[in-house]
């Protein structure tokens, strides 16, 4: 839809350029693109988190880097801040990326027990309180 618009665009400039008017770009047109490309953007960044948590996920607890994973949600983070601003800055507002900001920011919450976990002081006598606690076996 967006390539026929730009079609006909031109299509009206050629025809205004034999009577030697200027017409500039269309502002919606170049509106629409603006929104396609940020609207792209968010959701390539929701793809990518959406890909790293479900790796994460089912990795082995063992080889889990953290360093890595939070900074690789914080650069995610940061992103859709930015793509989040330049939106609201437009009149806009995407749930996608309240949403993926949400999720990130949940799981940066889950980071320092993560890290904690991860402390070669645990002990296999601690993993089992532990899940005495948790109640699992």
């Amino acid at each position: 839809m967006l390539d026929s618009l730009k079609m006909n665009e031109n299509k009206i400039r050629r025809g205004l350029g034999i009577f030697k008017i200027d017409q500039p770009p269309s502002k919606d047109i170049v509106a629409l693109e603006k929104d396609l490309e940020l609207l792209e953007q968010v959701w390539q960044s929701f793809q990518k988190w959406q890909g790293l948590w479900a790796e994460w996920k089912v990795g082995v607890f063992a080889d889990i880097q953290t360093d890595t994973m939070e900074m690789q949600a914080q650069q995610i983070l940061k992103k859709i801040n930015k793509l989040g601003r330049e939106i609201k800055s437009r009149d806009k507002s995407w749930e996608i990326c309240e949403h993926t900001k949400r999720e990130i920011e949940q799981f940066k919450r889950t980071m320092p027990l993560i890290q904690a976990l991860k402390n070669p002081a645990m002990r296999p006598r601690h993993w089992t309180q532990l899940k005495n606690e948790v109640q699992k076996p």
